[in-house]
Order: structure tokens, then sequence, then C-alpha cells
């Protein structure tokens, strides 16, 4: 009897790829701890958390890619980024770090375009393409300058040479603000956020892997190279600025978003510009904590965004939610007023608090949750600054910083208190369009990068069309 051949179906990738991606996430975790005990915690906390994150994104991939065909590529890739970012992080060499952090970017390159018949995907890759290459060029000039001066490149033998000098030459001040320029350009803030904004076309879980990890590279690498910025009024001045003034803008912004993913790009670039001003002001502990909690924060809200939205919806077809009052917002703004009065030390968590506050004014029985996060926050900062002794802080820095977190906070508390005054019928439609700083930004560049049109003069015996 004639047997026929089963019909041919495109081979995907088997359960072994993703069986080897978490047995790499296994042993990340484990080196990790080896790290976090013997020889660089730092090291060693970045590697838990890249193991747990890389766990986590590769058995959701899992099953949100079964029966994709880019399901192979996604896997190539995504193994390719955790094997950077490994290297990357255990790294004692800064030449080897900005190579790793080159190699992050082209991979994150390919996942991006993982699906290249769609062009919003592909133009917004290249926009990012392009800056990465700048930030790229910028690294490699302060490498340039740091081994002209240094001789090597070892991050210890740096610290402990820059430690013996009185002061710093203007070849470390402009290495060091070479380093703040490419962690200002790798970590999408304004007004070259527009990538960040934009690549929502790639699958869910690259988000969550550019969002959750690779965004926050620039905090780690200015985290590694605090001993050079610490000396540096310039760059910490620099990185205040930029990274305040992106984040109070992307603050404002994100508050007049309606999709949940584009608010969430927002809100991302305004906690890389928050980083950024940590980092500049000296709270290195603060800005590896920062990095930590929004590493663990943004993985768990994209991978979560689906179902977040489908409860909404079911929520507003059932009932419309209760919206505080006034007297509830100004209730809680008196309570958080009285808690930076009684705690200085504390003031920025209180003021971060804010939305707790008030939902505890209306339900008690969250106080306990708001003691219990407290108690967690000021635990895993005393942790954090036990491995990372923080630097000092410079007073012109910590003064901007204040005033970019008191107008952010004043706009947010105006626009909650009359949410049909003039200032919000003046914000929200600038805001909505994202005052189009990134569009004015293009613009610019394009102009200046463009060559003269050429205008062509009267032709000669040619005579012009006539209509028919």
């Amino acid at each position: 009897m004639l047997k026929l051949d089963p019909p041919l179906t495109p081979r995907l990738s088997g359960g072994g790829g993703w069986k080897l991606l978490q047995l790499a996430c296994l042993l990340q975790l484990g080196l990790g701890v080896f790290q976090l005990t013997h020889s660089d915690p730092l090291a060693g906390i970045m590697l838990l958390m890249v193991g747990f994150l890389g766990g986590v994104i590769g058995r959701f991939a899992e099953n949100y890619l079964q029966g994709d065909p880019a399901r192979p590529r996604f896997l190539q890739w995504f193994s390719c980024v955790l094997v950077s970012v490994t290297i990357l992080v255990t790294s004692q060499n800064l030449l080897i770090v900005a190579l790793a952090w080159t190699a992050t970017s082209l991979a994150l390159h390919h996942l991006l375009t993982l699906y290249p018949d769609r062009p919003g995907a592909i133009e917004c890759a290249h926009k990012k393409f392009l800056l990465a290459r700048l930030a790229d060029l910028s690294m490699l000039g302060a490498l340039l300058l740091l081994t002209a001066e240094f001789g090597t490149l070892d991050l210890g033998s740096m610290a402990r040479i820059l430690s013996e000098r009185a002061q710093m030459t203007p070849q470390l001040e402009l290495a060091a603000c070479l380093v703040a320029a490419a962690a200002i350009l790798k970590s999408g803030q304004v007004p070259f956020h527009g990538w960040l904004i934009q690549v929502m076309e790639a699958p869910t879980p690259v988000s969550a892997l550019l969002h959750a990890g690779l965004i926050n590279i620039g905090g780690l690498v200015l985290i590694r190279t605090a001993f050079l910025l610490s000396g540096s009024e310039s760059a910490q001045f620099l990185l205040v600025a930029w990274g305040g003034g992106s984040a109070l803008v992307a603050g404002l912004v994100g508050l007049t978003q309606t999709s949940a993913k584009s608010m969430l790009a927002w809100s991302t670039c305004a906690q890389m510009g928050f980083m950024l001003a940590e980092c500049g002001m000296g709270a290195y502990p603060l800005a590896l904590l920062h990095l930590v909690s929004h590493s663990l924060y943004k993985a768990y809200r994209f991978l979560g965004a689906g179902e977040v939205v489908a409860a909404q919806r079911r929520l507003r077809m059932s009932c419309s939610p209760e919206l505080p009052s006034r007297l509830h917002w100004l209730a809680a703004i008196l309570l958080v007023v009285f808690g930076c009065w009684l705690v200085p030390a504390w003031s920025p968590w209180i003021l971060a608090m804010l939305p707790l506050w008030l939902r505890c004014l209306r339900q008690l029985r969250l106080w306990l949750l708001a003691g219990l996060l407290a108690c967690l926050y000021g635990g895993q900062y005393l942790i954090f600054s036990s491995l990372l002794p923080a630097a000092p802080s410079w007073s012109s820095s910590l003064t901007l910083a204040t005033v970019y977190c008191l107008l952010l906070a004043t706009a947010f508390v105006a626009i909650q208190l009359a949410p049909n005054g003039s200032f919000a019928r003046w914000l929200y439609p600038r805001a909505a369009q994202g005052f189009q700083l990134e569009q004015r930004f293009y613009d610019l560049a394009r102009r200046f990068c463009s060559q003269p049109t050429y205008q062509p003069g009267p032709t000669r015996g040619l005579r012009p069309l006539e209509a028919p």
C-alpha cells in the first residue's frame, strides 16, 4: 500500500532553544549571588535582576510568539541581548563595557525590526540606530581621552589614580561630559526621545525588554564611572539640567496620553530623567534603587498592559468609578507637606507617594500598605547605601533638581484641583502633542544637514506642454 508523505509544515524553533534560554537565566542568577557575596556587589545586583527579568520575559515570549514565523529570530537576538548585558555588568574594563553596550544596541535593533513589513517600526528603529551611533562616538571620544590621561581603562586603576590627584584636568572634564552625553543620548531624553515613544509596533516582549532593562544601561554606566563624574561639576550640571528638564516635560505630557503604551513610554522618559538627575547630584545608591525598581515595575506593566486595559473597559462598562473630590486632594497635599516638614530626608519619597496618600484618605485600610512600602523602600535604600559609597552632592545640582520637582508637583496639583481651569486648557493641547519637541529637533537637523536645493533656470528650445 502506497504511503503518502506528510504535508510540509514550517518547522519553528522547538522547546530546546527556550530551555537553553531558561538555563542561561538560572546561571545568571547563580553568578549574581556569587558576585554579590564575594567580589562585586553592583554586578551581583544587576545579574540577579537580568536573570530574573530574562526568565520572566522569555517565558512570556514563549507563549506570546507561539506559531509566529519570527520566533526563531526573536530567540536568537534575545539571547544575544542577554549575553551582551551579562558581559557589560560584570566587566571592570571601560572598553569592554562600551563594546558590550554597542553590541546590546545592535542586537536590540534586530528585535525592533523583527517584522520588516511594518514601515513605522523600521523608521523608528533607524532613528534609534542613528542616535545610538552618535552616543557610541561620544563614548569613543571619552575612551581616547581617558586612555591618554591614565594609560589604562581599568575602572579600579582609574579610580585609584584619580583619588591621588588634587584636581581634574580639562581632558578629564571633557571625558566626563562625553560619558554623560552618551548616557543622555541612549536614555531617550528630550529632544532625542521620539524613537522611544513611537517604537510600539515591536512585539510586547521586546517593549518589556527595552523599557525594563536596556534603557537603564545609561544609569548603570554612570554609576560605574561615579569616580569620574563626582569630580566634574560640568558633567553633573549637564545630567541634572537635561535629566530634570526631560522629567518635567515627559511628566506633563504623560498626564495627557490616552494610550496605555504611550503613557508608559513617556513615563520611561521621565523616569530616566530622574535617574540621570540623581547621578548628577551624586546620589548613586538612590539611582541604583531607582534602576532596579523601575526595571521590575516596567516589565510588569508592559507584560500586563493588555489585561489592565481589558479590566478598565469592564469597569467603565459596569459602573462609573468614583473620582476624588477637591477636599480629598487638599487633605492629601497637607499630609504630604506635613510629612516633608517632619522628615526632610524622606521628602522625595513622601512626595512620590501623593496618589497613595489620596487613596489612604478614602480607604483607611491602605495606611498599612503605605507603611509597608515605606519600610521596604527604607530597607532597600540602606542596603544599597552600604554597597555603594555616595559621592558628595553638589549644591547647585541639588537646587536645580529641587526646582524641577517643585515645578512638576505644582503643575500636577494645579491640573487636579482645576481640571477645567485656564492652565489645564493651555497645557493639554500642547502636551498631547508632546510640545512638538521631537518634530522640531528633526526639522532642525534636516535643515542643518541638507544641501541647498538646485533651482533650474529657464529652459531653451523647449515649449511648455499645452493642456488638451
